[in-house]
């Protein structure tokens, strides 16, 4: 005879799967009607102080994300993107090959940084496609790249919101993951990249394309064109090699004090103005991760986590790890 638990489990991954692909709503959304299902079809009622309580269990991931979006719109609105793919360009241009991979790699940053693939698509992808059409890839290759370097720099440090959220899940700190993670994803980035535009490469003219290169601000700005990216790095790696210098201020603040420090290295841009694009830009990724807390919360409440932990610890060795 079926558990009670797994009965409420079974309904919310019903509810869950049913409103995100039969309605089409979004996938926070969904999240939220499957955990007010569960807490409904267990006696709860709609537990009000739940449900708030398990939309904040990832609010230290959603300051992460927000304040990485907006770190990525500052340094994108300063010219910083620009003048890096630029450079990219012009200095391998010779050896396509590495151009190729040069170019993943700026789609890969604000995916890295932000942990969200969205923020790589919306931020260096646009740069970057253009130019792979106009280095001669088709729009559907180009486009399969820039996805493909998008998800990669979703999945790679120093930022992993699934790792994040499987750490919060099951109280795992989110430590020791920097190596891991870079081992599984460079490789399949530069892969990846060779593979999807071996065909093309041959064709690469820079003749071509050199006039529709985006511009370049260094000559304008300098040095200080890049103390945003500096100081961010400064920041996250002081605090983990002189832990007795540097105070240990968050990653949100870190970004924030980035982002700050871009109002000034660079073109003048409306900051409050990014920041709403920016927020905007993340809210699905946001949404998710309240979903994703209020359905945690829920299944603690029901017994649901419990009974998915005993009974996953019951699995043979062999199944179990």
């Amino acid at each position: 005879m079926a558990s009670i638990e797994l009965v409420y489990f079974l309904v919310m991954v019903g509810v869950f799967a049913f409103s995100t692909f039969k309605f089409k709503l979004p996938v926070g959304v969904s999240m939220v009607l499957a955990a007010v299902s569960g807490t409904l079809i267990s006696g709860f009622g709609i537990p009000i102080r739940h449900l708030v309580e398990g939309g904040f269990n990832y609010i230290n991931t959603i300051l992460v994300i927000a304040t990485a979006m907006i770190f990525m719109e500052v340094i994108q609105y300063s010219g910083m993107m620009d003048t890096v793919t630029r450079w990219i360009i012009e200095r391998f241009h010779r050896s396509p090959s590495l151009l190729v991979i040069g170019l993943s790699f700026v789609v890969v940053f604000p995916g890295m940084i932000t942990g969200s693939s969205t923020a790589a698509v919306l931020t260096s992808g646009v740069l970057v496609a253009p130019i792979l059409i106009y280095m001669g890839f088709p729009k559907v290759i180009a486009a399969a790249l820039v996805a493909m370097a998008a998800v990669y720099g979703e999945a790679a440090p120093p930022i992993n919101v699934n790792a994040l959220i499987i750490g919060g899940g099951i109280d795992l700190p989110y430590i020791g993951f920097g190596l891991p993670l870079t081992i599984i994803t460079v490789p399949l980035i530069i892969v990846v990249s060779l593979w999807l535009g071996r065909k093309y490469l041959a064709k690469f003219n820079y003749e071509k394309i050199k006039d529709n290169l985006p511009p370049s601000y260094i000559k304008e700005y300098g040095i200080k064109l890049f103390f945003p990216i500096i100081l961010l790095v400064i920041l996250m790696t002081g605090e983990k090699l002189f832990p007795e210098i540097f105070p240990s201020l968050g990653m949100p603040i870190d970004f924030l004090l980035a982002s700050f420090v871009g109002l000034f290295s660079g073109k003048k841009f409306n900051f409050f103005k990014i920041s709403k694009k920016a927020i905007h830009d993340a809210l699905p990724v946001l949404g998710i991760l309240v979903g994703v807390g209020m359905f945690i919360q829920v299944m603690t409440l029901t017994g649901v986590r419990g009974y998915l932990v005993i009974n996953s610890l019951s699995l043979p060795k062999i199944l179990l790890y």
